[in-house]
């Protein structure tokens, strides 16, 4: 198996001079210090090399296909044929976009990057299909995704409880674990022979816990450059657990074609993944619920305002949520929220994080009315209010 890989520069830095230029193998004398470190350098590799060989175990390839008519079929082949573009694997279908996902779990689940499963007009494929490490080809159920996140879920079609060892789920990590200047470890399995396999740094780690308008803040970033087709793939950690979903940077949720790569590759958090992803597929939804209002926990708001100033908010006993800004027009500003307010339940639910805040609301789904209970100015209240697909665009007042 052949791996397209990326290292960083930073690994090389740590090599002594005669082993970075092969003078060690010619014969030239090196000193114990840098027979250590060479020893150091050559442990660490023998690690990447593991968690490649464990990654790849559970990293798929998705292909998305599209319905052609039976009269373009011939036409179809014919022009893929001349132009070395790829050929069709289903009658009556040609590939549309390839990209990456992994087996998050032992029923078949597959979680992927939301645009490697739409057609090139924005519309849900109307095929999947997944190629496993032993290069079967799988036909897949799209059980949800969130346009928002970029966040794909599939089931392969065929799987069972008794499946093989080299379909095992992949191994996951806690994404609030990490801190910027650990080793980054991306995977991806592009179309043909070659893997990817890119090594780098975490360079940030996302701000918040729940999406807000400006999606940057969700996300991790990592210096590396990771294939166009390995996107959706896991980034893994130094202990081969999955820190997040490489995920392109996108101008906007509905926009098919990443922006040019700029030194800084980015994921979605493996916490907000697993937060949302079986709420996803018990509703079997493509929208993303919105009721208008940014929210802010409490760890949040001591690390941009500082625990002084958090000391001074005034709050209710025991809050975590405070609702930081609300959109106009929204569900949320016309039942009455406003910005300072602290929310408590979400119908008989207690928040006490932003990932209850959003994973109850994915739970609740569009057109459900929800009631809240919130805080203001030493009071309880309550409001009902509908929550709506988020609209392509809002503004805070």
């Amino acid at each position: 198996m052949r791996r397209v890989l990326s290292l960083s520069a930073a690994f090389f830095a740590l090599l002594p001079p005669a082993f970075a230029q092969g003078e060690a193998a010619a014969g030239s004398k090196v000193s114990e210090p840098d027979r250590q470190v060479m020893t150091a350098a050559l442990d660490l590799e023998r690690a990447f090399t593991k968690i490649a060989d464990d990654a790849f175990q559970s990293v798929v390839t998705v292909t998305c296909y599209e319905r052609v008519a039976a009269s373009s079929e011939v036409k179809q082949k014919h022009e893929d044929w001349m132009t070395g573009r790829l050929t069709n694997d289903y009658p009556g279908y040609k590939k549309v976009r390839i990209t990456s996902g992994f087996l998050i779990n032992d029923e078949g689940h597959v979680v992927c990057c939301r645009h490697g499963i739409l057609k090139q007009d924005g519309t849900l494929a109307d095929l999947v299909s997944v190629e496993t490490q032993d290069q079967n080809h799988t036909i897949c159920t799209v059980l949800g995704s969130e346009p928002t996140l970029n966040l794909g879920v599939l089931r392969l079609d065929v799987f069972s409880k008794t499946v093989p060892p080299r379909y095992r789920p992949i191994k996951l990590g806690n994404s609030a674990s990490v801190r910027p200047g650990q080793w980054a470890i991306g995977a991806g399995d592009p179309d043909g022979p070659q893997k990817f396999y890119g090594v780098g740094l975490f360079t940030s780690v996302p701000d918040r816990d729940c999406y807000q308008e400006q999606l940057g803040a969700t996300y991790m970033q990592a210096a590396m450059k990771v294939h166009d087709q390995a996107y959706g793939g896991p980034l893994l950690n130094i202990r081969g657990e999955v820190m997040g979903m490489l995920s392109p940077r996108l101008a906007n949720p509905m926009m098919l074609d990443p922006i040019p790569y700029n030194g800084i590759e980015f994921a979605l958090p493996i916490n907000i993944v697993q937060n949302l992803y079986t709420a996803i597929i018990k509703k079997g939804s493509h929208r993303s619920p919105w009721i208008g209002v940014a929210v802010m926990s409490r760890p949040e708001i001591v690390r941009e305002q500082g625990a002084a100033a958090y000391k001074e908010l005034a709050k209710p006993k025991g809050a975590s949520i405070m609702i930081e800004n609300v959109f106009n027009p929204s569900p949320a500003y016309e039942a009455g929220v406003r910005p300072g307010d602290w929310m408590l339940n979400l119908g008989v639910n207690k928040i006490g994080s932003p990932f209850d805040f959003q994973r109850h609301l994915y739970l609740a789904g569009i057109d459900a009315k929800v009631k809240f209970k919130m805080w203001r100015d030493g009071e309880e209240f309550e409001v009902e209010l509908l929550v709506e697909p988020r609209p392509k665009s809002a503004s805070f007042r």
